[in-house]
């Protein structure tokens, strides 16, 4: 990145990401208008700890996350295993996507930012995938965790009978290209209650290495959440 992202830590502990000039970076819809900013929060404000039950989750979070990138990253790299960088959590509505994405960048002690597709798209021509391209240089750049809530919306699929819009494309397309990359510091979550909505080649291992279901939860659960 070369310094070209400013930021600072304000008293909420977000980061206040811009193009280093303190303009806002959608001010203007020309070449250089992006460094787009997005609030990266240093302190993610939930552990897994706060969650009641999903031990299910937090095992598999521990194993294949957890474990290789705090505890054993120099075994990995040795046997020239790949860490997870891309995650799946899928299931129904209001089931904690949310926050155990937040726990696991806590126990990871990296910046968070928490996204929709509101925040990745725009009305002008060609804005969408220069506003990702945006996301992934500063995720790269601070080691980050992106969440991508209900991710179908932003990553449909791009076949249907000549429906699917150019833009739509277009991002998608970014999105494949910044998860292809052969070094990838930065870990993507994206969540979804439809995963059969979103593009399979994101899905594709090496893009999304592990899936989680995050169904409902179970009657000892449902009781440590009342207490």
């Amino acid at each position: 990145m070369g310094g070209q992202y400013s930021h600072s830590s304000d008293d909420d502990g977000a980061f206040n990401v811009g193009n280093g000039d303190g303009e806002s970076a959608n001010e203007d819809h020309g070449d250089e208008a992006f460094g787009a900013s997005f609030n990266w929060e240093a302190d993610s404000n939930v552990e897994f700890q706060d969650i009641a039950g999903y031990e299910h989750v937090k095992r598999e979070l521990f194993n294949s996350v957890i474990d290789p990138d705090v505890n054993n990253p120099d075994s990995y790299e040795r046997f020239q295993i790949d860490p997870v960088r891309g995650i799946l959590f899928h299931g129904p509505p209001g089931t904690g996507k949310t926050m155990f994405g937040r726990a696991l960048a806590d126990v990871l002690d990296r910046p968070f930012v928490e996204l929709s597709q509101a925040d990745l798209t725009s009305k002008w021509i060609n804005e969408s995938p220069q506003l990702v391209q945006s996301l992934f240089e500063q995720a790269e750049e601070f080691n980050g965790v992106v969440f991508v809530d209900e991710a179908e919306q932003l990553l449909g699929k791009r076949t249907g009978g000549g429906n699917a819009h150019n833009e739509d494309m277009k991002l998608t397309n970014t999105f494949l290209s910044q998860l292809s990359r052969e070094e990838q510091d930065f870990i993507l979550i994206l969540t979804t209650n439809r995963r059969d909505m979103i593009d399979p080649a994101i899905l594709r291992p090496g893009r999304i290495d592990l899936e989680i279901e995050v169904g409902l939860p179970s009657f000892e659960a449902r009781k440590e959440i009342i207490e």
